[in-house]
């Protein structure tokens, strides 16, 4: 049966910025030493990992090292679900690439990226790969972290016990050649079911097409009858004032493709 309220909607509409957390053992003197570690390695990635509250260097022997990161499995072995791998992304964005997600997904422990520059940091470190405890309106944007996508993630998983796999997705996989097609190919995969615009009821959600060649690429929960929760995609792979909100349904309507219905609660 379908839940007819949300306790987000009884939420503010413009919230206040939600903050970015990281690890508690993300601080000093474990994230200079992650930091210098990347500055030492560029132009290649970097990667060490936290544990016993340190920061270990390890050796990237990947064959193209500027661009990848790849352990000697002897090294992998040792690693164990309450270890942080860390590695930078020089002259990178700021946001995992589909390998990364992929990566961390076999590995199962969360990943901390560091943005780096040949002069220092391009940006602040971010982490992926745990379970999200920020609030789901006021989120700032990251693509692969906190996107549209991740933020149903988190909402079915908060207010229907509903468990959504995650995709590995590079920033703009919808306008690759050939494009990728996540939610189209995606949302039956998961439990969801198509139904009519017209008929959709709070928990279900609306699949956009928005300057993507008709490609699926944005997605919202309806609260009610009139309002959507989204998170409206920045203009760059990460913005911190592109917040996740609760808005008019009529203002994207149009730009609206399809409905779809997820999977009862089990």
């Amino acid at each position: 049966m379908q839940p007819t309220t949300f306790r987000v909607s009884l939420e503010i509409s413009r919230p206040s910025l939600a903050v970015e957390s990281l690890s508690g053992a993300w601080q000093d003197p474990v994230s200079s030493a992650a930091w210098q570690h990347a500055i030492d390695a560029y132009p290649q990635e970097s990667v060490g990992v936290v544990r016993a509250g340190a920061y270990e260097r390890l050796d990237n022997i990947a064959a193209d090292p500027e661009h990848h990161v790849e352990l000697d499995p002897a090294i992998t072995a040792t690693l164990t679900a309450d270890t942080i791998l860390v590695h930078s992304h020089p002259d990178g964005l700021q946001c995992p690439s589909a390998a990364d997600m992929r990566v961390q997904a076999q590995l199962g422990m969360p990943f901390i990226i560091l943005p780096i520059g040949k002069g220092g940091p391009l940006g602040k470190a971010f982490m992926f790969g745990h379970t999200n405890t920020l609030p789901l309106l006021g989120r700032p944007f990251r693509h692969g972290v906190l996107d549209c996508y991740a933020l149903c993630r988190d909402f079915y998983r908060e207010e229907m016990g509903l468990a959504l796999a995650d995709f590995p997705r590079d920033w703009e996989w919808w306008s690759q050649d050939p494009p990728l097609d996540l939610y189209a190919e995606g949302y039956a995969t998961q439990g969801f079911t198509e139904i009519p615009l017209a008929e959709t009821q709070p928990g279900d959600a609306i699949l956009f097409a928005l300057r993507s060649r008709g490609i699926l690429q944005h997605a919202a929960i309806v609260i009610d009858a009139h309002r959507i929760l989204h998170h409206p995609a920045a203009l760059r792979e990460f913005d911190a004032t592109r917040l996740s909100t609760l808005d008019l349904r009529s203002i994207w309507i149009r730009f609206a493709v399809k409905a779809v219905r997820p999977p009862s609660p089990t």
